[in-house]
């Protein structure tokens, strides 16, 4: 899979996917905004494992050693519509930001934009197809599987340079509202 920032797929996509995609702030606190009180976080497994080799290149992590690799899916009016993929280095799980090991159900994005000096790469996306892993993971439960599912990625860096990676799935129940939202 091959990832793109925004002006590769500026006219590629419709508008109203494009300005979530590549929305840069907190993804979290806009599915909170829009859902209100109807906003769940749905912890799948939360383990350590050897990061894809995509993901490892994407932090420089050489000869890495097992991170942190949480998946979960957002839930919005008791539909999934976010799968979240992040992968956090064993060096960044340490001092205070042991906390992200053990955060269960509260959404990463509270924690993470809650540091003020946090800084985010630029969002890359890709149009995720059914060989690819990230697309595996995130259809598990999905019945019809989609022929694509959408994705963006970008790494955080907290203070004292410690990175992590997170992916976000737009799932059919997402795009869809999306969608109609956009026609209607």
């Amino acid at each position: 899979m091959i990832w793109h920032p925004a002006s590769h797929w500026k006219s590629k996509i419709p508008t109203h996917l494009h300005t979530w995609l590549f929305d840069s702030t907190s993804l979290t606190l806009r599915l909170q905004t829009h859902c209100q009180q109807q906003f769940f976080v749905e912890v799948i497994e939360e383990k350590w494992e050897q990061p894809q080799a995509a993901e490892q290149q994407a932090l420089h992590l050489t000869h890495a050693p097992p991170a942190r690799i949480r998946h979960v899916y957002l839930h919005c009016r008791e539909q999934t519509w976010v799968f979240a993929r992040t992968v956090i280095p064993q060096h960044t799980l340490t001092g205070k930001y042991r906390c992200l090991e053990t955060l269960g159900t509260q959404p990463l994005g509270e924690v993470l934009f809650s540091f003020h000096a946090l800084q985010r790469t630029e969002i890359e996306a890709t149009c995720l197809s059914s060989e690819e892993l990230l697309y595996q993971l995130a259809s598990v439960d999905l019945q019809p599987k989609p022929l694509k599912l959408w994705a963006r990625r970008s790494i955080f860096y907290l203070p004292e340079d410690k990175p992590l990676l997170v992916h976000e799935v737009f799932l059919p129940n997402m795009t869809e509202w999306l969608e109609t939202r956009f026609m209607g």
